[in-house]
């Protein structure tokens, strides 16, 4: 087909106003200029255009007469009056994404915040346009990979918002042309920055197909970006059906939702239903084969969970939106299992556990709710919400995942309730930690034995550091944590478990990795009270026992005879060490060198030095021992929060009478999955 006869432009924009025409008569636009310059992505544009699709009359009239403009700015027109009203692609709140015109104007200047890293990025050499492939100030390819995103557009298209002016569009199409003409589709699997396949579907997830049509309505938004993207859009379904990522994970979900998103989104592309089908086939053997009954998704990571569930909840969504939902009872069914799963381990103020490769996360964004829609339960509704609506769920507060190997103790869903987190299960089947038997506690709004969190992906010191049992509350044999455990199980983590309306109890055990012998660990949760950890190390040799208790950086910590107290802000936590033998104390805070020891990482990219309390006792034998740890919001003198009144031991067991201030005398004697006796003051 040639370029010829443009006149036919004139009679649509006069029919419609869309665009005044110039005195000369022509196009102020210069769209005709751009399509010869452009004519192989126009024409590939078009030949992948379903021109028979209801409302693009006008598109193939023009077209097949060979009035190549007219089809350009028909096509635009259709899709600037097309309603996508209530789409489940336009759902991100500006709650999502945290917003300064700072930023903004720093993208103007190629000054992007990624991460928490500021960098400028340079220009190619030799050419116009920035330069795709850059790692940021720390040489990291989380950096170049995030780049090429394009998340970042929507900090351009709010800051137009707030103050119109419009070199924040005129920016977001210099970018979004530049990457286009810069980076041509790689025909084949990659894993560059502009190409690896997750990156590909993140901007159609993330940013392309948000902006496009949020944009629809601004002239400055010009033609040409318009075309390019829909052009680009083409290839990015191809890289997302026949190059996906073979390895599965969360990686193939995110692609394949990508390419049912476009498919969805844009149905008036000739593969579109091709697309779908292919994508929602994939989709629903990857989420029913990626997680468990239990709802948990297999990397066991609540960072890749929420966003596993996040992109489940938008499959859902879409389903509902194309009409399709009736297909699909399994999918929703599991989404039903992964949100329970992700509402039930999240923190009384909403954040999600830092297990594994994640932040600290919260599941309360006001985009869930817009997501959810019909979906929404009562229950969802009054956790995400922040008690604002819905109704408090119902039961027991405690959960116990036996597939997950995790269990959630609470005393209650108020917003200041006690919270234990212990992990048992399995490796994960990626952004794994060796952390089997780590506990975390909160309490009264306030973290106090913590993860270390993720920090970095790249290789090295820091990353076994935060990767390794030594930034986990666990114990040690000679240097040695445990073994990682199977990636993925077939049926539920061996373990014992026991609920009363007024007590939990977990027990689990693992195998050092290099050193023969194994560690127990039983939580007991007096309801609403106190924890006892009774630890046990089975090994018969002479070896030194190291147990780590990593506090959060905000917890002043002050050593007494009876064990430690740690104060956050008006709220303290007692950690009482019993045992029949005398430990070695000591503190490690912030340390770089020989060894990483005593950091913190909420996010990516960020750690803080946080104390990292270490008790130390060599000798022969299996060695037991235990913890009591108590919260209170009471200011008190420098007594216990809990008096010990006595304590005997046994073959692997405790046996204690405990007294909390002028209350009554509780009488517990536990040993490794059984509870021999207790008699607790009510």
């Amino acid at each position: 087909m040639k370029l010829r006869r443009f006149s036919f432009t004139l009679w649509v924009l006069a029919c419609v106003g869309w665009i005044p025409m110039s005195s000369s008569g022509e196009l102020g636009s210069g769209t005709e200029g751009w399509i010869h310059d452009h004519w192989s992505q126009v024409e590939r544009l078009f030949s992948n255009l379903n021109l028979d699709y209801p409302g693009l009359e006008l598109v193939k009239s023009a077209w097949e007469d060979g009035e190549v403009n007219a089809a350009c700015e028909a096509l635009l027109l259709y899709y600037a009056s097309k309603q996508v009203e209530g789409a489940p692609f336009l759902t991100h709140s500006e709650d999502d994404y945290p917003f300064r015109v700072a930023i903004a104007d720093g993208i103007l200047e190629n000054e992007f915040l990624i991460q928490g890293l500021s960098s400028t990025v340079p220009e190619r050499p030799g050419e116009p346009g920035i330069n795709w492939l850059y790692r940021g100030p720390k040489d990291d390819p989380e950096f170049a990979w995030l780049l090429n995103r394009h998340t970042y557009f929507y900090q351009l298209i709010r800051a137009y918002r707030e103050t119109g002016d419009l070199a924040y569009i005129h920016k977001l199409n210099a970018l979004l042309g530049d990457w286009i003409l810069s980076n041509p589709d790689p025909d084949g699997w990659s894993f560059s920055a502009p190409w690896r396949a997750l990156e590909a579907a993140r901007r159609v997830l993330d940013s392309w197909v948000l902006s496009f049509y949020t944009l629809q309505a601004i002239p400055a938004f010009s033609k040409d970006t318009r075309l390019l993207l829909l052009y680009s859009l083409i290839d990015h379904a191809r890289i997302l059906q026949d190059h996906a990522s073979i390895w599965g994970g969360n990686h193939l979900i995110t692609e394949k939702l990508a390419l049912f998103q476009i498919a969805v989104a844009f149905p008036e592309f000739k593969n579109s239903v091709a697309w779908r089908t292919h994508a929602k086939d994939v989709l629903r053997k990857e989420y029913l084969k990626q997680t468990y009954p239990d709802g948990g998704y297999k990397e066991l990571a609540f960072h890749y969970h929420r966003i596993a569930s996040e992109n489940l909840l938008v499959l859902l969504r879409l389903l509902d939106f194309a009409g399709l939902e009736s297909e699909e009872p399994a999918l929703f069914r599991r989404g039903e299992a992964m949100w329970d799963y992700m509402l039930q381990v999240a923190r009384p103020d909403g954040m999600g556990p830092l297990n594994n490769d994640s932040d600290l996360e919260s599941i309360r964004t006001p985009r869930y709710l817009k997501l959810m829609g019909p979906l929404l339960k009562p229950e969802w509704d009054y956790f995400i919400s922040g008690k604002q609506s819905g109704r408090s769920p119902r039961g027991a507060s405690s959960r116990h995942f036996e597939w997950s190997g995790h269990v959630v103790m609470r005393d209650s869903w108020r917003a200041g309730s006690q919270w234990a987190f212990f992990d048992y299960g399995p490796y994960g089947s990626a952004h794994q930690h060796r952390d089997r038997l780590h506990l975390s506690v909160s309490a009264y709004g306030q973290d106090f034995l913590v993860d270390s969190g993720r920090y970095t992906y790249q290789p090295g010191r820091v990353r076994d550091y935060f990767q390794g049992p030594a930034s986990h509350n666990v114990v040690l044999l000679d240097g040695d944590g445990t073994v990682a455990g199977p990636k993925t199980v077939s049926s539920p983590m061996q373990a014992s478990w026991i609920q009363s309306p007024y007590y939990e109890m977990i027990s689990a055990e693992s195998p050092y990795a290099r050193n023969e012998g194994k560690h127990r660990r039983t939580v007991f949760y007096r309801t609403g009270k106190y924890w006892i950890v009774l630890d046990e190390v089975l090994s018969f040799g002479v070896g030194e026992i190291e147990a780590l208790w990593h506090t959060h950086p905000e917890c002043r910590v002050k050593p007494f005879d009876w064990g430690i107290r740690l104060k956050r802000e008006g709220v303290l936590l007692d950690l009482i060490p019993i045992s029949p033998f005398d430990w070695g104390q000591s503190q490690r805070m912030g340390l770089e060198s020989p060894d990483f020891h005593g950091w913190y990482s909420p996010n990516f990219n960020e750690r803080i030095p946080s104390a990292e309390l270490v008790f130390s006792h060599r000798s022969k034998g299996p060695r037991t021992f235990a913890w009591i740890i108590v919260p209170s919001r009471r200011e008190t003198d420098e007594q216990a929060l809990v008096e010990v009144e006595s304590v005997s031991w046994g073959p692997g067991s405790v046996h204690l009478k405990l007294r909390l201030g002028t209350g009554g005398l509780d009488e517990v004697h536990l040993g490794y999955g059984k509870i021999h006796s207790i008699s607790m003051n009510r």
